[in-house]
């Protein structure tokens, strides 16, 4: 395990999809910088993996938000997911609501764990 720089929350998110791509959900962990778990978090979707994928990371933004948490490093099994975020900040803006969400943090590197 992974375990980020001291103050710092690290959330690691998961997304899947089983037999029937209509049929996904998503997970999260959320542990602080000595690996201590803080919570999780699941949830259903009725879209495919990748949807899920993304889906997740947002949830897992807007759960920070809620407790207060500005520094996040979070990751993804998904290098998809993680470009779709990067892709639609930056070049698009993203939707406002998720440009809104992400003003909120000091810190919020998104990587994917098939990136290292």
């Amino acid at each position: 395990m992974y375990l980020s720089p001291e103050g710092m929350i690290h959330i690691n998110t998961y997304g899947a999809s089983k037999w029937d791509p209509y049929k996904s959900g998503w997970g999260l962990i959320v542990r602080d910088h000595e690996g201590i778990v803080l919570g999780t978090m699941i949830g259903g979707l009725g879209h495919t993996t990748n949807v899920a994928e993304y889906v997740v990371i947002l949830e897992a933004m807007k759960k920070a938000i809620e407790k207060g948490w500005t520094k996040l490093w979070i990751i993804t099994d998904s290098a998809a997911a993680s470009k779709a975020y990067l892709i639609a900040t930056q070049l698009t803006g993203g939707c406002k609501e998720n440009l809104r969400r992400r003003e909120k943090f000091e810190w919020l590197p998104i990587k994917s764990s098939n990136s290292y």
